[in-house]
């Protein structure tokens, strides 16, 4: 009778050892969002805010496409821009752009998502994709204007000395 628990309990010491063995190797294949987003930004090519800006005024022909959502879009965007949602590109970029050899240049709030949207136009065989290092965010950040339904907002960071506005500090005793 010890010998038949004895087994028994060996066996089953296995079984929980070989379950939380390969728990330990399903839980370490998912990959963490930064290491995804690091591989993604290892093959995609990124702009900053000043080489889109520089692009923009030299008149270079580009698609620029915002991936956020309705409200982050409503909220403000880049001028001449197209709103394409990012669960939408894939299935609606063709009716912006059917040549492969345009150039694209893709954002959206920090720069993360926009990187997916440039992996999968690349898989969808777009050669030129660009996405905003830093996003929409970045770009603010450079007072660069950015537009909604009411017309062009003008950026200003309060806390950079402007020589426009007066240096009267009403809480300087």
């Amino acid at each position: 009778m010890k010998n038949k628990a004895a087994k028994t309990s060996l066996v089953l010491l296995l079984m929980i050892f070989s379950i939380m063995t390969l728990a330990q190797n399903m839980d370490s294949k998912i990959k963490s969002k930064q290491q995804v987003f690091t591989e993604i930004s290892k093959d995609t090519q990124q702009l900053s805010p000043k080489d889109l800006k520089n692009k923009m005024n030299s008149k270079q022909e580009f698609i620029l496409v915002d991936v956020r959502t309705e409200r982050e879009h409503d909220a403000g965007y880049i001028s001449g821009s197209i709103w394409l949602p990012r669960g939408f590109i894939e299935v609606k970029i063709q009716k912006v752009c059917k040549n492969p050899d345009a150039v694209i240049v893709v954002y959206c709030s920090l720069g993360g998502i926009s990187l997916l949207a440039v992996k999968s136009l690349q898989e969808l065989g777009y050669k030129n994709v660009y996405s905003i290092e830093g996003g929409m965010k970045a770009w603010v950040e450079e007072e660069y204007s950015i537009y909604n339904l009411f017309g062009e907002i003008k950026v200003v960071n309060l806390m950079k000395k402007d020589p426009n506005l007066s240096t009267y500090d009403i809480f300087q005793e």
